[in-house]
């Protein structure tokens, strides 16, 4: 084999090990930006979240402690709270958000059904997978569930080896984190606007 051929069987064994997929959202949640407070009395709140990912969903999506990151971020940014911390449930404040996010896709089986597809025909034929997550929020007042809300966001993984340059870019800052910012704000804004109007 010449160089030419070399040069051609590194790039293609490169892309392939990179990423030939992006996950493109397919916006069940809608897009909503965080509900600032500007005029509304602070209380302390403490958090917590359960955190379940079935299937091999792991590109791009949070791993708990990101997730506890950007849940906390967005809890701080809102600036309905006086101070923001992450507890057990057992030793929550008086007001405790818990969160539970799930990440899942579809059956091993299935999911593998795909892979060999991608494998057999060297990427070369487009195909897909759908991830998916589903995040809610209970919302405890004095050790009492008093609200909780819940939203979902499906997320499509086309498998092509055209798309290899840009998978890890997308789906790690623009797909994943664009989509579970978006479904944080919304519970969130959901709670503050129960805990506003209940209050006052």
């Amino acid at each position: 084999m010449n160089n030419r051929t070399y040069f051609f069987i590194l790039i293609y064994s490169s892309f392939l090990f990179l990423n030939g997929c992006v996950t493109v959202p397919q916006s069940y949640t809608p897009s909503t930006s965080l509900n600032i407070n500007t005029c509304h009395d602070k209380y302390d709140i403490s958090y917590s979240l359960s955190y379940i990912s079935d299937g091999d969903v792991s590109t791009g999506r949070a791993s708990e402690s990101r997730m506890r990151e950007i849940i906390e971020k967005q809890l701080k940014q809102s600036n309905y709270f006086s101070n923001v911390t992450y507890k057990d449930p057992a030793e929550k404040s008086r007001y405790h958000i818990h969160f539970i996010a799930h990440y899942s896709m579809c059956p091993v089986n299935e999911s593998a059904e795909h892979g060999y597809f991608a494998g057999d025909t060297l990427f070369l034929i487009p195909t897909w997978q759908n991830m998916y997550l589903d995040l809610s929020a209970f919302l405890i007042r004095d050790n009492r569930k008093v609200y909780s809300v819940s939203t979902s966001e499906n997320l499509r993984c086309y498998i092509w080896l055209p798309l290899a340059p840009f998978g890890l870019i997308w789906n790690n800052w623009i797909s994943w984190t664009v989509q579970e910012k978006k479904c944080v704000n919304y519970l969130l804004n959901s709670i503050t606007d129960f805990q506003i109007n209940t209050l006052e």
